[in-house]
């Protein structure tokens, strides 16, 4: 689930079916103080609103996306989104309940109970989960990434990409002068330009990474590079654009798209 051609919400469905599990347990625990002790499965009224709560939790991080980056992000971002998610989830609910006209069939106090609960354990299971997949996804062999960029941006690109850990940069391609040879933050610039696109083939890559600039044409919204690919547009097939996922803004090729 964590290889790097995974898009969308799907690419974290294991971090929203942990939510899922947060909000039944909020749900359930919101019942147990508010009725004293029933479990909220024996009514079939409750039964309906726990299912209805998991529908509408899975659609929030669908549509809205609210998992996007949720590895990248920071105490407060994930507090942030955390709340985002079960504001949502409330609205959403709130709506249901009115236009079906069962709002005097449910206890208010549950369902803000329910969401205060989401809010805390939904929060609290993505930070302890973080670590978890980490240490999963540590041993696996990462994706083998060729960087093209001008000079000024490879120390910035470098940082950024050894903090999110999901790919390793194997080599470098200056695009504003040649400097086969030379190493660069720590990195060997294995080709000029101009070779770039013989080394690409040569050599065993499964990525390439190209930070658009001056070479760059726009064209019906797809980047191309021309210079890469030897001035043949035909060459390179249009990539999805990642500047998210990636450290910088450009373009992703696969290397069988260049070869």
């Amino acid at each position: 689930m964590y290889k790097r051609n995974s898009q969308g919400w799907l690419k974290h469905i294991d971090f929203i079916l942990w939510d899922v599990v947060a909000l039944q347990l909020a749900f359930i625990v919101a019942y147990l103080i508010r009725m004293s002790g029933a479990i909220p499965y024996a009514s079939e009224q409750y039964r309906i609103l726990a299912i209805m709560f998991v529908v509408v939790d899975i659609l929030i991080a669908a549509i809205f996306n609210t998992m996007h980056n949720v590895m990248k992000r920071g105490p407060y971002q994930e507090f942030v989104q955390s709340l985002k998610q079960v504001v949502l989830v409330l609205a959403v609910m709130s709506l249901y309940m009115l236009s079906v006209k069962s709002g005097d069939a449910f206890s208010r106090i549950t369902i803000y109970l329910t969401a205060g609960f989401h809010l805390v354990f939904g929060y609290l299971i993505r930070m302890a989960w973080k670590p978890a997949v980490r240490r999963i996804v540590k041993d696996k062999p990462k994706p083998t990434l060729t960087l093209v960029a001008e000079e000024e941006r490879i120390p910035e690109i470098i940082e950024k990409s050894s903090a999110a850990n999901d790919f390793e940069i194997k080599g470098i391609v200056l695009s504003d002068r040649d400097a086969a040879g030379e190493e660069i933050f720590g990195k060997t610039v294995v080709a000029n330009l101009a070779d770039a696109a013989d080394y690409i083939c040569r050599e065993w890559v499964d990525e390439v990474f190209n930070i658009p600039v001056s070479f760059v044409r726009f064209r019906s919204g797809f980047r191309w590079s021309e210079r890469i690919t030897g001035g043949d547009s035909h060459r390179a097939v249009p990539a999805d654009v990642y500047p998210d996922t990636y450290p910088a803004s450009g373009v992703k090729y696969r290397r069988q798209e260049l070869c």
